[in-house]
């Protein structure tokens, strides 16, 4: 089956991404980092990729692609 046999919708819109240089505090727990946000023109937050949480759930196993 297919991507697209299995879309429900699509829609096409406009999105504000922004890259801040913000996030940790440079320990190996908490490494500074470039975290990706997206935002709708109303200011209102959609969704962010944080590489320290996803790395993270990568080595637990749990975003759905295989660890090396």
């Amino acid at each position: 089956m297919s991507i697209r046999e299995n879309l429900k919708d699509v829609q096409g819109m406009q999105v504000i991404r922004t890259t801040n240089m913000t996030r940790g505090v440079g320990t190996d727990e908490d490494p500074v980092r470039a975290v990706v946000q997206y935002w709708t023109v109303d200011g209102e937050l959609l969704d962010e990729c944080d590489p320290h949480f996803y790395e993270k759930a990568r080595q637990k196993g749990k975003t759905g692609k295989k660890t090396p």
